[in-house]
């Protein structure tokens, strides 16, 4: 998956493990030395908004790892801010 910068999408009602399972595939990555980074969306747009020196080193380790899971997509606030930083990313 990582040769063809393949992800996968969890989706659906709150509560069915989404978050889980993402946690799980995650933590058994970790296990065998592989990069991971889990953060949720709103924790990174929160960060984003003022681009700073934090801003700057999240972008640089979300670009380093080899897994990036990100929860509670779709959560954010809809704007044009949101969305640049989303499709910029």
């Amino acid at each position: 998956m990582k040769e063809e910068n393949i992800g996968i999408l969890f989706y659906g009602d709150v509560s069915r493990g989404k978050t889980f399972y993402a946690s799980f595939i995650a933590n058994e990555l970790f296990k065998k030395d592989i990069s991971v980074c889990i953060t949720s969306f709103p924790k990174m747009i929160d960060k984003l908004m003022n681009f700073t020196e934090e801003s700057k080193l999240l972008i640089e380790k979300v670009k380093s790892q080899s897994l990036l899971a990100i929860d509670d997509f779709g959560v954010e606030r809809e704007t044009e801010y949101v969305l640049e930083k989303c499709f910029k990313l």
